[in-house]
């Protein structure tokens, strides 16, 4: 995903990130910093967000937040934690 940016940078000028969905912790950071942290890199895979937002990831669009209001088998405090992970 690193050479999609680098290379998107130039073609894209409007490029302003990427959904990263892969577990790749070393290859996330290197997206995270690419060019003193010019690109918003949004995390899609729930099960290893907490780890992620230790790398400087701003925002996650993952399976678990998309069924916050429609799944009754989420408590309501699993619910608000998952809004918190969201807004920070």
């Amino acid at each position: 995903m690193v050479d999609f940016l680098v290379e998107g940078r130039d073609r894209i000028p409007n490029l302003a990130g990427i959904k990263y969905t892969r577990t790749n912790i070393v290859e996330i950071q290197r997206c995270v910093r690419l060019d003193d942290g010019r690109f918003d890199i949004l995390f899609g895979c729930d099960e290893a967000l907490l780890a992620v937002l230790a790398l400087g990831i701003r925002g996650a669009v993952g399976s678990t937040s998309t069924k916050t209001r429609t799944s009754p088998a989420m408590s309501e405090v699993q619910t608000q934690r998952v809004l918190m992970l969201q807004c920070g």
